[in-house]
This record gives structure tokens, sequence and C-alpha cells, in this order.
């Protein structure tokens, strides 16, 4: 299904445009089987087409979903955080989808999160799971904050589920940093 739902979008229109040379140059011909052949093509063309518009890849869906952790984490929705992880995932030394989202709307408050803007985002497959890189800037009481992030997604039972989450740094921050902090701030 991926491969139809990331169909490059040069596939489509090449085969429209065959189709339509082969269309003109039957009719030019009176020849119909070389227009049949064209509006085939045609045909096909626009199913490949609807197909890549409405078809979900799992990437495409791993980067919504990713999109969607941040704001819940903005909103400091525990039930929404943890409806995008997987029950084993991990995050910063932190086990489990409760205490991930726990932790993360905890972390939030403590930190008066005001509001998160994904600055760059990119996804990919890798053996077996779906990698998002992305970059947010985040707003708090005090100022904003860059940082990258790293995030696996896995498909369980059809969703698709956080299974690891990995800072990856921000200018002036680093894993340990965020750590301590993290650390520091876990719901009691």
């Amino acid at each position: 299904m991926d491969y139809l739902a990331e169909l490059p979008w040069w596939m489509p229109v090449g085969i429209v445009v065959v189709g339509v040379s082969l269309c003109l140059a039957g009719n030019n011909r009176l020849d119909r089987r070389l227009t049949a052949c064209g509006a085939v093509l045609l045909v096909a063309a626009l199913g490949l087409g609807l197909a890549a518009y409405f078809l979900e890849s799992d990437r495409e869906r791993a980067v919504a979903a990713t999109r969607a952790l941040v704001k819940a984490v903005v909103r400091r929705d525990r039930p929404a955080i943890g409806a995008l992880l997987d029950t084993r995932a991990t995050a910063l030394g932190i086990e489990g989808r409760d205490a991930i989202a726990a932790v993360a709307a905890a972390s939030a408050e403590a930190a008066d999160l005001r509001g998160a803007v994904i600055t760059g985002i990119r996804g990919q497959r890798d053996d077996g799971r779906i990698i998002v890189l992305f970059r947010v800037l985040a707003s708090f009481r005090d100022g904003s904050q860059l940082s990258d992030w790293r995030l696996s997604w896995v498909r369980v039972a059809g969703a698709i589920l956080m299974e690891r989450a990995e800072f990856l740094g921000g200018p002036g921050m680093g894993d340990a940093d965020i750590r301590r902090y993290l650390k520091d701030n876990r719901p009691r």
C-alpha cells in the first residue's frame, strides 16, 4: 500500500502524457485499438492518482501522529498523549505509556509550556519502523527553546504508535540536561 500511497507525482503525469498521445494518434489514424489503449492508460493514471491522494502511508501517518503528540503535550492532555504511545514505549529513561504521558504533561506544566511549533519534520522507514526526525520551537514563560527529536513509530494492530523518543539536543541543552530536568519534575 505504501507504494500506491507514496507514488511519485511524475508517474501518473507520465502515464497521462502517453495515454493522450495514444488517443490522439489513434484518433488521427482512425485506429480504435490505439485510441482504446490510450483511454485505458488515462483511466489507469486517474486511478493511480486518486489512490495516491486518498491512501495514507505509514510514514505519513507517523508524521501526522508526531504533530498530534506535540499538540497534546502543549495542551497537557494525558489521555491524548497516552493514546499515541505503545504500552512498552520509552522516552529519556522513562518506560511505559502511562509514566511517559504523566511526565510529559507534568513537565509541560512545570515549565509553563505555552506553545510549540514544528519547524522541520522528516519521516523515513528503517527496518520495519518509521523514524520521524523533527525540530520544534517551544515557547515558555521565560522565552523560547529550539530542540531536535527522533521518534520511532511502529504499527500495532493497525495503529501507528510511538515506541521510542530520543532527545537529540538543542542550543545550550544536552541529553543530560533534559534528563535531569525530567527527574526533578516527575509527578509525585
